[in-house]
């Protein structure tokens, strides 16, 4: 009788065994399955640009989604920055400016554009982050100093052309984006160069889009040049 009872208890523990390892094993397929996902939903970008962002931690998506950051934004902007200072092959000025091209190439898609001008979101199982949403992939790029002069080249460029073109400024109001992405720069590097770029903005934009530039003007221009501003208005 004890016998008996006694292999009745190792099969009862053996069920219990089974039943926490399918546990384990449908734990693990729903991990497995969420990074998949996860994943899938993010561009795979081989550029130099897709390459140094993705090793300091941020992920670009794809669809019409907020980008992804795993850490802090000053940690991605000092990774990135060490990165753009230490790679074992490019140096400066020329790894600014295949960054850029790469970054060039991404936001051709109006979408991307947006997101990259748009906030950040962190991920979840993040915390030392600064909070669930951080600045977007443009603004952290513009604070990096050898980064912001093509950078802004960029942007400036990339206004006037969706300023002139209907059915890109409709999109989320991007002209809006830019400028508000280009104000209260921690430090402008070449403010003479920037403040050239807002006048061919004031001269070459419809009247919508200047009045924007100018509602903006004070918050991106230091104020030496405004003087400047003020010729072309």
């Amino acid at each position: 009788m004890s016998s008996r009872k006694k292999r009745k208890l190792i099969v009862n523990t053996d069920s219990d065994n089974t039943d926490d390892l399918v546990t384990s094993l449908q734990k693990s397929k729903k991990s497995r399955g969420k990074k998949d996902a996860n994943e899938s939903d993010t561009v795979q970008d081989d550029s130099l640009f897709g390459e140094l962002v993705s090793k300091a931690g941020y992920m670009l998506k794809k669809g019409d989604q907020p980008n992804m950051l795993s850490c802090d934004q000053a940690m991605f902007q000092r990774d990135l920055r060490w990165s753009l200072r230490s790679h074992s092959i490019y140096r400066m000025p020329e790894i600014a400016e295949k960054f850029i091209q790469g970054l060039e190439d991404h936001i051709e898609d109006p979408v991307k554009l947006k997101w990259t001008l748009l906030y950040t979101q962190t991920v979840k199982n993040c915390v030392t982050a600064r909070g669930g949403q951080q600045d977007s992939l443009i603004r952290m790029c513009l604070n990096i100093e050898e980064l912001q002069p093509s950078l802004i080249k960029l942007l400036t460029e990339k206004l006037l052309e969706i300023a002139n073109d209907d059915e890109s400024s409709s999109q989320a109001n991007l002209p809006n984006l830019v400028l508000a992405n280009l104000k209260w720069l921690d430090h402008i590097i070449d403010s003479d160069t920037l403040t050239d770029k807002i006048v061919d903005i004031l001269e070459g934009s419809p009247p919508k889009v200047q009045q924007e530039v100018i509602c903006f003007v004070p918050n991106i221009v230091n104020d030496a040049n405004h003087p400047r501003i003020a010729e072309v208005l």
